[in-house]
């Protein structure tokens, strides 16, 4: 069965602003974000035969939103959970849900970096997926930044690696993954927090 947390971290003006668009533009940007995506992928696996998404390890596939027949694909691969970092759009919860896949959604700006509340929401979800011996699928748009910045923080976390360990831990099988610097800069205080006592550690 599928279990959805849907807290809103976006900004309340672009809430506001998300909210009052036209049905019609909602459509308009969703459709040009598809042909987006479209194209980068094909870009990826034509040109630089990079996958969409990859195994890092056995508990974790990392890649870019979810298209085609990724959720059967994933599936057949194991994949029983998808947490998803993308703000502008969330994933087919129908679909998921009918592939027996539970969800968790964590909306993150393009180029942005979640949150300490989110990455301490999304770090407890995982780890009770973990127990619960689900394979899980971490994805934003694209693949390269939102979602490795979670995965990295799991690793920094939960397998205590530094932060450049986790990252080439990562990128050695995922290579297109990116970090912007306000995500680097999140990862290296998130692992900073963890190492000053006088800062509160997240309560995972």
């Amino acid at each position: 069965m599928t279990t959805t947390q849907s807290r809103d971290h976006l900004p309340y003006p672009l809430r506001i602003a998300c909210r009052n668009l036209p049905p019609t533009m909602k459509r308009s940007l969703r459709r040009a974000q598809d042909i987006s995506l479209l194209l980068t992928r094909s870009y990826r696996g034509l040109i630089r035969a990079l996958n969409w998404w990859d195994a890092i390890d056995e508990h974790f596939y990392l890649g870019g939103a979810l298209m085609f027949d990724d959720i059967e694909r994933l599936q057949q691969q194991g994949v029983e959970a998808v947490v998803n970092l993308c703000a502008e759009r969330k994933d087919d919860e129908q679909r998921l849900a009918k592939a027996k896949m539970v969800y968790l959604w964590l909306p993150v700006l393009d180029m942005c970096a979640p949150s300490f509340e989110q990455i301490e929401e999304g770090m407890s979800w995982i780890q009770h997926q973990l127990e619960c011996n689900h394979v899980i699928y971490v994805h934003c748009a694209a693949g390269v930044g939102r979602s490795a910045t979670l995965l990295a923080c799991w690793y920094i976390y939960h397998r205590r690696l530094s932060t450049m360990d986790a990252l080439h831990r990562i990128k050695s099988r995922h290579p297109q993954m990116s970090l912007t610097r306000l995500q680097l800069h999140r990862l290296n205080a998130f692992a900073q927090s963890l190492q000053t006592p006088s800062v509160k550690k997240p309560q995972i």
